[in-house]
């Protein structure tokens, strides 16, 4: 059975679910839910990793009309751009050269399976030792 829903927001935002915020910023992440608990309880109620996505877009929202809040980079490295394949995107060895050439306040990446590919954890290792030592 398909459920039709209407949606909460003009975007969506997603990312992590680990988070460094504020009180200020909670309680009006908070107060926006508050009101627009409704329509926003409906709409998520069948959402699949919904922790991936209603707080970053709840924030995103709120942080339009607060110049107070401040959003800073990340510092896991997540790729949700790839087409055709599930998200996030689950690293292997083809991608040691995207995740040595992140950013410098990258200090983590998401996500590794050694079911999937166990060289890429032996590649980083490598590959890092060699550019700390």
């Amino acid at each position: 059975m398909s459920i039709k829903r209407s949606s909460c927001f003009d975007s969506y935002h997603w990312g992590g679910q680990w988070w460094c915020l504020t009180y200020s910023t909670l309680q009006k992440i908070y107060s926006y839910y508050l009101e627009h608990r409704k329509e926003l309880d409906a709409y998520y109620k069948h959402t699949f990793c919904a922790d991936e996505q209603f707080f970053q877009t709840i924030l995103n929202v709120v942080s339009k009309d607060d110049a107070s809040i401040k959003i800073e980079p990340n510092l896991h490295f997540t790729d949700w751009s790839r087409k055709n394949e599930p998200l996030p995107v689950t690293f292997k060895a083809e991608d040691l050269n995207l995740l040595l050439n992140q950013p410098e306040n990258k200090l983590f990446a998401r996500k590794f399976d050694f079911d999937v590919d166990v060289d890429i954890m032996n590649l980083l290792d490598q590959n890092l030792t060699v550019k700390g030592s």
